[in-house]
């Protein structure tokens, strides 16, 4: 089971959403807000693996909600608007959902969360992260990862020189990452902040020589939290 919270101001569609998660063998509905405090108070305070989530929302949108939040479960986000979608997809959102909204879309959407929930699950343990490479457990200290790329469903992890194929989502290893120590620079993309070297444009260059592409939305922070200026 999946457990899943939903997250809308509008009433109508919170019930409605309800009824569609409730009728569904393979979620399990623990939660639903209207209001963006409450709900990420229960992300912080108990264990979500999917967020069923509005965008324009007062006080906080649903993509600001993501970019806040400390964990990141699975999101797929269910607005009546269409023009978020590029951005929206910069955080590796598992759908996005264009209302009004059939069950039978519903159903497709929670196909692929429960799919990608069946090899997102990663264990860290004092600074360690472990994952499954060619059937076996690989154990790899944090503090050597330089960065992480996704793609399609697999993900490189480069340490020390080496490089790692995983089977798994961006969003899985980013939880198991301390926020302190890494940033997510582009939708695909993961690096340990004191292996940047320099900042080039759109271009972070790393202590292991190779240069990682930014993405404009997520370089103000990059910059920001390195102390540079950006250019």
């Amino acid at each position: 089971m999946i457990s899943c919270i939903v997250i809308d101001d509008d009433d109508v569609f919170l019930a409605l959403m309800k009824y569609y998660v409730e009728g569904h063998p393979d979620l399990e509905l623990v939660g639903c807000y209207g209001d963006v405090n409450q709900a990420l108070e229960a992300l912080s305070s108990q264990k979500v693996d999917l967020v069923l989530l509005d965008i324009e929302m007062p006080e906080v949108s649903g993509i600001e909600l993501v970019k806040s939040a400390k964990f990141i479960p699975q999101v797929i986000f269910v607005t009546a608007h269409t023009e978020y979608a590029a951005e929206a997809f910069e955080y590796d959102v598992t759908d996005y959902i264009v209302k009004p909204i059939s069950q039978e879309r519903f159903s497709k959407a929670i196909a692929k969360a429960v799919s990608t929930s069946k090899y997102q699950e990663l264990i860290t343990e004092n600074n360690q992260l472990y994952f499954k490479v060619d059937g076996k457990l690989v154990k790899v200290s944090c503090k050597d990862i330089t960065c992480v790329e996704a793609f399609g469903d697999y993900m490189k992890v480069y340490e020390r020189g080496n490089r790692h194929v995983i089977l798994g989502t961006l969003n899985s290893v980013q939880n198991s990452l301390s926020d302190t120590q890494f940033i997510r620079i582009h939708r695909s993309r993961i690096i340990r902040l004191d292996a940047v070297t320099t900042v080039k444009g759109y271009t972070a260059c790393l202590s292991d020589g190779r240069e990682v592409q930014i993405s404009r939305n997520m370089k103000p922070e990059l910059t920001a939290r390195l102390g540079v200026l950006s250019r």
